[in-house]
């Protein structure tokens, strides 16, 4: 293994004195806190701190908990991203209040409150008091690899309402902020921030002392996420590497581990998995059983998708042969099919899409279905669902 490890070392600097490099200076705008940013080339959607360094958006919901629309991102050059570093924790988590959280490997479930702050609730009739009677609908189950990015606090042992909710009262209109010194009324338009807003009861809501003022979204915005800083110390150019070698010369000593072809021909995407999760929250909620990827069935959601992604489509043209694929590949006995188009992120696809229809709510709760293929491709959603 040594001997291995020094010839690829070798190698790898002889390589880069054959292809010099080439670089050219790329002009940079001068970013500030609050703004979001992705590279020309990429898909990545980042936010800058107070900082000046950047934090990822892990899906979309995430990010719409935030903001209203995608118009609000800037495209730069990729080598500019260099000048804002990733942030520690490196990721956004959901706005406070607006979901709740927990571990895929663990059933605890947490709130989150300000600065990324994760707290345990010890007992379901905290989150019945704060969040209402249906709060398993907002339950989000957080990968490992993104758990780090939601701080530890103390656990919730108690009804509290917590910092970053949005509250009122059974017979009051008036929604209230909760801040790090007390409630303040909000005002202006909530937009997709209303339905985060936690109807509590009124011993509940007194817990929490009035502060006599009044905020808009925007002040909320800068209280959880920034506070304006000096930028100038950010240089406004950067040197880009133009060459790449796309191929490297044969060598005597390099080993190739042997590829094994995988089990799919696609990849599930995280908007894909994400609408997986969206779904078993749902069924959850509803006393069902969660749904599983399967590859084959992913597969056949995918073609369809496609299809109608090139010809516009929109129908459940072919399912008697996506069916029979999946029985004489999968030895699948019984499938449903939901389609949607046009809706932006995976929760409104579950929630509003599909729930409100009563032909697409019946194929999601089905007690019978085990497994799923979810695929998105452009506006196209295609779940294919078997027994």
């Amino acid at each position: 293994m040594t001997k291995k490890i020094f010839f690829i070392t070798i190698f790898v600097l002889a390589f880069a004195f054959i292809y010099p490099e080439v670089t050219h200076s790329a002009t940079c705008p001068e970013l500030i806190p609050g703004e979001v940013v992705k590279a020309h080339s990429g898909s990545a959607v980042y936010f800058v701190t107070e900082d000046l360094e950047t934090k990822y958006y892990a899906n979309d919901e995430v990010f719409f908990t935030w903001h209203e629309s995608w118009d609000i991102v800037r495209a730069i050059d990729g080598a500019c991203l260099d000048l804002y570093p990733l942030a520690s924790p490196a990721g956004m988590t959901y706005r406070p209040g607006s979901r709740l959280i927990k571990r895929l490997e663990s059933p605890s479930i947490y709130v989150v409150s300000a600065d990324g702050v994760r707290s345990k609730v010890e007992s379901p009739s905290i989150l019945n008091e704060l969040y209402g009677s249906s709060w398993g609908v907002l339950v989000r189950d957080v990968p490992s690899y993104n758990w780090p990015n939601y701080k530890k606090g103390s656990a919730l042992t108690e009804v509290s309402p917590h910092e970053g909710q949005l509250i009122k009262t059974p017979d009051r209109s008036t929604v209230y902020y909760v801040g790090s010194e007390g409630i303040s009324k909000l005002s202006g338009s909530l937009n997709l921030w209303s339905q985060d807003v936690r109807t509590v009861s009124d011993t509940t809501f007194s817990l929490v002392s009035e502060v006599g003022e009044i905020i808009t979204k925007a002040d909320i915005v800068s209280e959880l996420l920034f506070s304006v800083v000096d930028t100038s110390q950010v240089p406004d150019k950067v040197d880009v590497i133009e060459h790449i070698p796309e191929e490297v010369p044969d060598s005597p000593e390099a080993v190739v581990d042997p590829v094994v072809d995988p089990v799919s021909t696609y990849t599930i995407s995280t908007l894909e998995q994400q609408t997986i999760d969206e779904l078993n929250a749902y069924r959850k909620a509803n006393g069902l059983g969660v749904v599983v990827h399967d590859n084959l069935l992913y597969e056949i959601a995918k073609g369809h998708s496609q299809y109608m992604f090139d010809t516009d489509d929109f129908a459940h043209t072919g399912f008697d042969d996506r069916f029979d694929q999946a029985y004489n590949e999968g030895s699948r006995t019984y499938c449903v099919e939901n389609l949607a188009w046009n809706y932006p992120n995976a929760y409104d696809t579950i929630w509003i899409g599909w729930q409100n229809s009563p032909a697409h709510n019946e194929g999601m709760l089905k007690p019978n279905i085990t497994d799923v293929g979810m695929s998105w491709v452009g506006a196209y959603v295609t779940m294919f669902a078997c027994e």
